[in-house]
């Protein structure tokens, strides 16, 4: 049973690997948690600069389209920046806070939507659930 749990758990973790600028696997997705323990520098510098290279070959408004896409993420906002710096652009040109806000807003009232929509559902099954006990009881 022990060496059943283990090939299942070497399998999930092969499965979830990445090959790095080295040529080597690593362990987890790139940028997740298990990723940055165990790529080598060398192999997130890789990651990065590539990243970078990609916003690099966008036009300035698509590069500000993205960041409005990733208003939540700091990480990738820096690596936009970093992208605008080495275009001769402003790194703050896409900055707007206005935006910004709005896009927290957006998500706030979701999730604010979601929790209500969540407990009509949980009210609407105690209510089921009651009647049928009531009808139970009458038998």
């Amino acid at each position: 049973m022990k060496k059943l749990l283990g090939i299942v758990v070497l399998c999930l973790l092969l499965s979830h690997c990445s090959v790095g600028e080295s040529g080597k696997m690593i362990p987890g997705f790139e940028e997740s948690p298990m990723w940055r323990v165990f790529a080598s520098d060398e192999d997130k510098k890789a990651f990065y600069e590539k990243r970078i290279s990609e916003y690099q070959e966008m036009q300035v408004h698509i590069i500000c389209i993205e960041w409005d896409k990733n208003w939540d993420r700091s990480g990738e906002r820096e690596l936009i920046s970093e992208a605008l710096i080495r275009k001769n652009e402003n790194p703050m040109i896409c900055r707007n806070p206005s935006q910004d806000s709005i896009s927290r807003a957006k998500r706030e009232t979701q999730n604010a939507e979601d929790d209500a929509a969540r407990e009509r559902l949980n009210a609407q099954r105690a209510k089921n659930a009651q009647r049928k006990a009531e009808q139970e009881s009458e038998w």
